[in-house]
């Protein structure tokens, strides 16, 4: 048989009391928090921080892995600039290709993208330096 008297009350966990702890007393908590990340900032300002760890201070020193692998990337090949591939995808709908207009859209496109224009260190670049119209160049060209 069981006994139908009333159950042992159960603890909750550590976890549980102090989030309802915090939740009562939010400011001081924000307070709290605020003073600790400060602290914690001048501590590491104190001790060194992030200057305790310059890699590149001594050239016959250890280096990052990042920098060791641009180096052994650069080692291959000669250095370009960088860049990145852009590819605008223009959808017309279904017989676009052959509206006149969509054509005439997409030749303006093409015309400000082969105009647009940037300042690179002091001086006047294109921003695009190959750009395609799909409706002036051969099948061929695939």
């Amino acid at each position: 048989m069981s006994s139908s008297g009333p159950m042992p009350s159960r603890r909750e966990p550590w976890t549980v009391r102090v989030a309802i702890w915090s939740a009562r007393h939010r400011w001081p908590v924000i307070a709290l928090w605020f003073v600790m990340t400060i602290g914690m900032f001048a501590s590491s300002v104190a001790i060194g921080g992030v200057m305790t760890l310059d890699t590149d201070a001594d050239p016959s020193g250890p280096k990052l892995e990042s920098r060791e692998a641009y180096d052994v990337f650069n080692a291959g090949s000669t250095p370009e600039p960088a860049s990145e591939r852009l590819l605008v995808v223009v959808d017309g709908g279904p017989g676009a290709a052959a509206d006149a207009g969509f054509q005439a859209a997409i030749s303006t496109l093409v015309d400000n993208l082969t105009a647009a224009h940037a300042t690179l260190d002091g001086s006047d670049a294109v921003s695009f330096t190959s750009v395609i119209d799909p409706f002036k160049v051969p099948p061929s060209a695939g």
